[in-house]
């Protein structure tokens, strides 16, 4: 189960990793002239709020839920739901990933979770923690802004600032964001290859919604390579008919 692993700038342990990155939780660094970058703050989204989008990539099509389900105690949590709709014996990834408040995209998260249908959560991957290391793909520079766009996705109607960022020698990611698709501002991302730009992979918001509440309810165990990797087979190879329902609430939440 891979979810665009060549967008994102590390290796990771599981599916929701790489596809929160390849949704556009989009790190911004300082350009030295001042750019307002078309996201939201994190800080300024309510409790609740939580993005779907599409993934598509050749073979495979995936749901993923973006949501922000706490800010607390000097906290935020993120939480995402990735299910690949392209099998029917998909297993629903849940990860948790905890920021230091007040949190900005590209922070790396500082704890978090990781859950497999209903078993029960692990801790996040040392891989998702450690210094250096971040969510976010591909850095923005003010290089990058092609400028402002009004795009039609499944959502609606957005007025975007569309980026085009070289992610290697024949591959280009253009990236349109807005302030009104919170909480992570992406409206949508394609890759692009080839001197034809021919379309590789697609990201894009399906809907918006309010009420999500967080779907890890226990306190994780420590992860466990071998055991989150067991859980992934089992539940491709023998798919409970309680689970083939997908998300148990609107938007996936």
């Amino acid at each position: 189960m891979r979810a665009f692993p060549m967008l994102h700038g590390r290796r990771s342990h599981h599916p929701g990793a790489l596809a929160l990155g390849s949704i556009g939780l989009i790190a911004c660094r300082q350009p030295a002239a001042r750019v307002e970058w078309s996201v939201p703050r994190l800080g300024d989204v309510p409790v609740g709020a939580w993005a779907e989008y599409r993934l598509l990539a050749p073979g495979h099509r995936f749901q993923q839920v973006v949501a922000l389900v706490a800010s607390d105690a000097g906290r935020m949590t993120l939480e995402t739901r990735l299910r690949e709709e392209s099998s029917p014996n998909g297993p629903t990834v849940i990860t948790d990933y905890v920021f230091a408040a007040p949190a900005r995209f590209g922070d790396k998260p500082i704890d978090g979770a990781v859950q497999v249908d209903n078993n029960e959560p692990m801790t996040l991957p040392p891989d998702d923690t450690q210094p250096g290391m971040s969510l976010s793909m591909p850095h923005l520079e003010a290089e990058n802004l092609s400028g402002l766009e009004t795009l039609n996705v499944s959502a609606g109607r957005y007025a975007s600032q569309r980026y085009d960022v070289p992610m290697t020698k024949d591959r280009v990611a253009s990236i349109w964001l807005s302030r009104d698709a919170p909480p992570s501002g992406l409206v949508k991302l394609q890759l692009l290859s080839g001197s034809d730009h021919k379309e590789e992979s697609t990201v894009e918001l399906v809907r918006l919604g309010a009420g999500a509440h967080r779907g890890i309810g226990k306190a994780p165990r420590p992860f466990d390579s071998a055991t989150y990797m067991r859980e992934m087979i089992a539940a491709w190879n023998v798919r409970p008919a309680s689970l083939q329902a997908g998300p148990r609430a609107q938007g996936g939440q």
